[in-house]
Protein backbone atom coordinates (compact mmCIF):
# COMPACT_ATOMS: atom_id res chain seq x y z
CA UNK A 1 0.00 0.00 0.00
CA UNK A 2 1.28 3.46 -0.86
CA UNK A 3 1.86 5.62 2.21
CA UNK A 4 2.48 8.91 0.42
CA UNK A 5 1.87 10.47 -2.91
CA UNK A 6 2.13 9.12 -6.41
CA UNK A 7 3.92 11.17 -9.05
CA UNK A 8 3.77 10.50 -12.76
CA UNK A 9 6.16 11.62 -15.46
CA UNK A 10 4.84 13.54 -18.45
CA UNK A 11 4.06 10.35 -20.39
CA UNK A 12 1.58 9.28 -17.69
CA UNK A 13 0.14 12.70 -16.85
CA UNK A 14 -3.33 11.78 -18.14
CA UNK A 15 -3.25 8.60 -16.08
CA UNK A 16 -2.33 10.53 -12.92
CA UNK A 17 -5.26 12.87 -13.47
CA UNK A 18 -7.62 9.90 -13.64
CA UNK A 19 -6.10 8.48 -10.45
CA UNK A 20 -6.70 11.86 -8.81
CA UNK A 21 -10.32 11.82 -9.90
CA UNK A 22 -10.64 8.44 -8.20
CA UNK A 23 -9.47 10.00 -4.94
CA UNK A 24 -5.91 8.73 -5.10
CA UNK A 25 -3.21 11.21 -4.10
CA UNK A 26 -1.60 11.35 -7.52
CA UNK A 27 -0.32 14.10 -9.75
CA UNK A 28 2.01 14.60 -12.65
CA UNK A 29 5.48 15.94 -11.92
CA UNK A 30 5.45 19.68 -12.70
CA UNK A 31 8.94 19.58 -14.24
CA UNK A 32 10.52 18.04 -17.30
CA UNK A 33 13.85 16.36 -17.68
CA UNK A 34 14.80 13.13 -15.99
CA UNK A 35 17.15 14.72 -13.46
CA UNK A 36 14.46 17.13 -12.27
CA UNK A 37 11.82 14.39 -12.12
CA UNK A 38 14.14 12.25 -10.01
CA UNK A 39 14.99 15.15 -7.72
CA UNK A 40 11.33 16.04 -7.11
CA UNK A 41 10.35 12.39 -6.59
CA UNK A 42 13.17 11.82 -4.11
CA UNK A 43 12.40 15.01 -2.19
CA UNK A 44 8.69 14.18 -2.01
CA UNK A 45 9.26 10.56 -1.00
CA UNK A 46 6.69 9.61 -3.61
CA UNK A 47 6.18 6.61 -5.83
CA UNK A 48 7.18 7.53 -9.37
CA UNK A 49 5.07 6.22 -12.23
CA UNK A 50 6.83 6.05 -15.57
CA UNK A 51 6.75 4.15 -18.83
CA UNK A 52 10.41 5.07 -19.48
CA UNK A 53 12.64 2.06 -18.79
CA UNK A 54 15.82 4.15 -18.42
CA UNK A 55 14.14 6.58 -16.01
CA UNK A 56 12.87 3.62 -14.00
CA UNK A 57 16.37 2.15 -13.72
CA UNK A 58 17.85 5.50 -12.67
CA UNK A 59 15.13 5.95 -10.04
CA UNK A 60 15.81 2.52 -8.57
CA UNK A 61 19.54 3.27 -8.36
CA UNK A 62 18.72 6.42 -6.37
CA UNK A 63 16.45 4.57 -3.97
CA UNK A 64 13.23 6.03 -5.34
CA UNK A 65 10.19 3.79 -5.30
CA UNK A 66 9.16 3.44 -8.94
CA UNK A 67 6.53 1.56 -10.90
CA UNK A 68 7.29 0.88 -14.57
CA UNK A 69 3.99 1.01 -16.43
CA UNK A 70 4.14 -0.86 -19.73
CA UNK A 71 0.49 -0.79 -20.72
CA UNK A 72 -0.36 1.58 -23.55
CA UNK A 73 -4.10 2.06 -23.01
CA UNK A 74 -5.52 4.14 -20.14
CA UNK A 75 -7.72 1.36 -18.73
CA UNK A 76 -4.81 -1.06 -18.70
CA UNK A 77 -2.56 1.51 -17.01
CA UNK A 78 -5.11 2.28 -14.31
CA UNK A 79 -5.80 -1.40 -13.61
CA UNK A 80 -2.07 -2.19 -13.44
CA UNK A 81 -1.29 0.71 -11.10
CA UNK A 82 -4.23 0.02 -8.79
CA UNK A 83 -3.34 -3.66 -8.54
CA UNK A 84 0.44 -3.16 -8.26
CA UNK A 85 0.18 -0.52 -5.54
CA UNK A 86 -2.70 -2.27 -3.76
CA UNK A 87 -5.01 0.71 -4.19
CA UNK A 88 -8.23 -1.28 -4.44
CA UNK A 89 -9.60 0.34 -1.27
CA UNK A 90 -9.44 4.04 -2.01
CA UNK A 91 -10.95 6.80 0.08
CA UNK A 92 -10.27 10.48 0.57
CA UNK A 93 -9.31 13.22 -1.81
CA UNK A 94 -6.34 13.86 -4.01
CA UNK A 95 -3.64 15.95 -2.38
CA UNK A 96 -0.85 18.18 -3.54
CA UNK A 97 2.61 18.02 -2.08
CA UNK A 98 3.37 21.06 0.06
CA UNK A 99 5.29 23.65 -1.88
CA UNK A 100 3.91 22.81 -5.30
CA UNK A 101 0.58 24.57 -4.96
CA UNK A 102 1.32 28.29 -5.19
CA UNK A 103 -1.89 29.09 -3.29
CA UNK A 104 -0.50 27.45 -0.13
CA UNK A 105 1.34 29.70 2.37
Amino acid sequence: MVKGHILADVMLAKTSRWLGLAGIAAMDVPVQGDDQILKVSKRAGAVLLTSDVQLSLRAKKRGIEVLLVGQKDLNGQLAFIIKSLNLNKVSGKSHTIHGWDESEP
